[in-house]
């Protein structure tokens, strides 16, 4: 691979290798130590605006690591709101809350946020995560019901922390990350393909998850067993083992 050859696929989000092809493509000279090809690529990547997640001081040379170009400044409340306005679609999915059970709270009004947490709730959004990632990539929201209003996300902040100092954005997000390594397989490595923003909004808080796609199958645990989902137009569902075939012919085609 050239170095206009993985540019082309690091805007394209779609570049994943290892320290070690790093340094064949930048064409390091083979007589440095590691130590030396290391520094000499961070410098190569910085002239390039590249970034590796995870990032060059972590893991093995020969752990996979997604190449793209340095992260854009955060998705302003105007461009967000336009998005949602745009509605769903094969790489948008709504969703009220991460955990926040609204239909049962609005059957037992009197149960309070804390109590109101469901297993359910969480399974659905990170299915969403996971068929993202084995398809194309892309946009969970969370605060916004499936018509494009905001709910907002603070029944969701208690939900997911009982600590009242972590009752906020901040705590939602290491409650999100902290589902994300226990439930998926590999998931300290999945967490890197996943990028969150929360936005403050006159209804209430909105997060915007944005998904890139992985080469390597994806897998979230379900009650007892790991399931492979996928997008099928506006859906998420599951490949069921006679599918799996099939499913990889057409994810290479993408």
């Amino acid at each position: 691979m050239t170095i206009q050859e993985l540019a082309s696929k690091a805007h394209e989000d779609s570049a994943e290798l290892t320290i070690r092809q790093l340094f064949e493509v930048f064409e390091l000279p083979p007589d440095l130590s590691t130590l030396e090809k290391v520094d000499l690529l961070k410098a190569q990547l910085e002239v390039w605006r590249f970034e590796t997640h995870p990032d060059l001081n972590r893991g093995e040379i020969t752990d996979l690591r997604r190449v793209c170009y340095k992260a854009s400044p955060r998705m302003d409340l105007i461009a967000m709101l336009a998005e949602i306005e745009h509605g769903e679609g094969r790489r948008c999915e709504f969703k009220s809350s991460l955990a926040y059970d609204y239909r049962r709270a609005e059957a037992q009004p009197n149960l309070a946020p804390a109590e109101l947490a469901s297993d359910g709730v969480v399974d659905a959004s990170l299915k969403s995560i996971a068929g993202f990632m084995n398809s194309a990539g892309g946009v969970l929201y969370l605060g916004v019901r499936n018509d494009g209003s905001i709910c907002g996300l603070e029944p969701d902040f208690i939900c997911c922390s009982r600590r009242a100092d972590r009752q906020n954005a901040d705590g939602w997000e290491q409650h999100l990350r902290s589902l994300v390594v226990g439930r998926f397989k590999d998931g300290n490595q999945v967490n890197d393909y996943i990028q969150c923003e929360l936005n403050r909004t006159e209804e209430g808080t909105v997060a915007r998850i944005e998904v890139f796609r992985r080469s390597h199958l994806t897998f979230v645990r379900m009650q007892n067993e790991f399931i492979l989902f996928r997008r099928q137009g506006n859906q998420t569902t599951s490949v069921s083992i006679e599918h799996v075939e099939e499913f990889l012919a057409l994810r290479g085609a993408l």
